[in-house]
């Protein structure tokens, strides 16, 4: 807040007042934290000028005019009530604007938070803490790791659809060249390998088995389906890496009332149709070149009906295990997936993007309050209820978001150059000050660790400047 009057020393000179901002809706008060400038320093237009403190923010108070800082009314330490007169500024003839050549000022928090010099406090925003949703999505947006697929149907354009086209083949395949017919109940496992040169920046499985299935990822357990007429979405991203790469699937075919079999004997007359389809969209940039690594299942899978020891796992030697049976491409009877029915999946799905607002509640969303669907309205009070802090301190959901982050973030050799930055203005909109980045570096470690990385994402997640909205 800013006001002239007649300043003493010239007719051309004016006195700029210096006052309390609206701090936002339910705060009268402030505690003055930090004066950056003294009686007598020259300031220019919008530079920094004190720091106010308050239980819900830290914002710092800019100069509403260039001159020279004639008076301080509060000092360090004060507190003082909203439109309270905090300092003056001595402007026109008898003053100047701090020349391009001073030295630059103390290092200093960055305010994004400080409200316009037009606000009045009747139109002032107020403060409010991030939804259940809209905490979700910034986390998505900090760490890469969001939702593989929407729970909602969404209708894709004709331009995604046409972008998203299968560009290869896919095929259903089993162990048995009848078993689009009948197959025998049981556990099939299969494995491909392949070699990516870089860790692409789009990844995405599509799979339907008949009947269920366990999706694995260089040994990682990633997700799995037990609805055969249902293509399920997976986020690959996290899990890739340059090199070979190991895809495994746990496939079962269930018996006759749906029911996974328990016993590795058949028995006769339980016999059903089987087939496993995959697909994965795998793309990254090259020279300012998109390349695509896509494949999908064929004959060049291998399966076994035996469970052995790590058979997921990378570094498993798989002996005696037979080619996958080509059945048929993926419309073939009785399962008829049609590429449309894929595109579309592939393409409203944004992998690894799609919003908190289109999927199921996780414990997460469910501790923050996320309310039921026939409720139009999310809001999560100030003060955080006992489910809602031991869900953001220890709850299993935003631990492993914030791990995954952390592995993502580490793959990225952009991000690794300047980690600090590139995670404040993500979160914050802004880039740490002087003190926050030396100790963000010391908790990262030099060089970066992935446990730092862990560690900084809880730090920055938990600010109340990421979590309120202005």
């Amino acid at each position: 807040m800013a006001g002239t009057s007649p300043a003493m020393t010239g007719k051309e000179d004016t006195m700029t007042d210096i006052r309390v901002p609206t701090l936002g809706e339910s705060v009268t008060e402030a505690t003055i934290g930090k004066w950056f400038k003294k009686p007598g320093d020259q300031v220019a237009v919008d530079e920094p000028l004190v720091e106010l403190e308050t239980d819900k923010v830290t914002i710092e108070v800019p100069a509403p005019a260039a001159g020279v800082l004639a008076d301080v009314a509060a000092k360090d330490g004060d507190t003082v009530a909203v439109g309270a007169l905090l300092g003056q500024i001595k402007d026109g003839a008898g003053a100047a604007p701090a020349p391009k050549t001073a030295a630059p000022p103390p290092e200093q928090k960055p305010a994004p938070l400080a409200p316009a010099k037009s606000a009045a406090p009747d139109t002032a925003p107020s403060v409010r803490r991030l939804s259940a949703e809209q905490f979700r999505d910034a986390l998505t947006t900090l760490t890469g790791i969001g939702y593989s697929s929407p729970a909602a149907e969404i209708t894709a354009s004709e331009s995604e659809q046409k972008r998203f086209a299968l560009p290869i083949p896919v095929h259903w395949i089993w162990n048995d060249p009848h078993a689009a017919e009948k197959a025998k109940p049981g556990h099939l496992y299969f494995r491909k390998t392949i070699q990516l040169a870089a860790r692409p920046e789009d990844a995405t499985a599509v799979v339907v088995c008949d009947n269920s299935f366990t999706l694995f990822v260089n040994g990682h357990e990633i997700g799995s389906g037990n609805e055969f007429k249902t293509a399920f979405l997976f986020d690959l991203r996290p899990w890739l890496k340059p090199g070979d790469n190991t895809f495994a699937v746990h496939a079962v075919n269930h018996l006759p009332d749906n029911s996974p079999p328990k016993t590795p004997n058949a028995v006769a007359g339980t016999e059903n149709p089987a087939g496993l389809l995959f697909y994965a969209r795998l793309r990254h940039v090259e020279k300012g070149m998109q390349k695509t690594n896509d494949f999908a299942s064929d004959s060049s899978w291998i399966c076994s009906e035996q469970k052995q020891d790590k058979w997921e796992k990378p570094e498993f030697a798989a002996e005696n295990w037979s080619q996958a049976v080509k059945l048929g491409d993926m419309g073939m009877l009785p399962w008829r997936v049609t590429k449309v029915y894929v595109t579309t999946k592939l393409a409203a799905a944004y992998p690894g993007k799609v919003r908190a607002s289109l999927v199921a509640a996780d414990p997460l969303l469910v501790a923050l309050g996320r309310p039921n669907r026939e409720q139009v309205v999310t809001t999560r009070p100030t003060v955080a209820t006992t489910l809602q802090a031991l869900e953001m301190t220890n709850g299993e959901t935003l631990a492993d978001i914030i791990k995954r982050g952390a592995e993502s973030l580490m793959a990225d050799p952009m991000a690794k150059g300047d980690l600090v930055g590139a995670l404040y203005e993500k979160a914050l909109g802004r880039r740490p000050s002087g003190p926050e980045q030396q100790e963000a570096r010391i908790v990262v470690g030099q060089p970066v660790q992935e446990i730092g990385v862990e560690d900084l994402l809880w730090a920055v997640t938990m600010l109340p400047e990421f979590q309120l909205i202005y």
